[in-house]
């Protein structure tokens, strides 16, 4: 029961933080959430010797 209560506080607070800042804000949050996965497997395939962003 006490999980629900922070999946659905967590959720709360998820919507207002999306919904506050204006258009071409969520518009750019949007794009970064889809750029991400692609940016962070980019570089994970960075060969030896070169700057590794890769998530531990």
């Amino acid at each position: 029961m006490g999980k629900l209560d922070l999946v659905q506080s967590r959720n709360h607070i998820l919507k207002h933080a999306i919904a506050a800042p204006p258009e071409h804000g969520r518009q750019l949050l949007s794009t970064l959430a889809l750029v991400e996965p692609f940016a962070l497997w980019r570089f994970s395939q960075t060969p030896p010797g070169e700057i590794s962003f890769r998530r531990a």
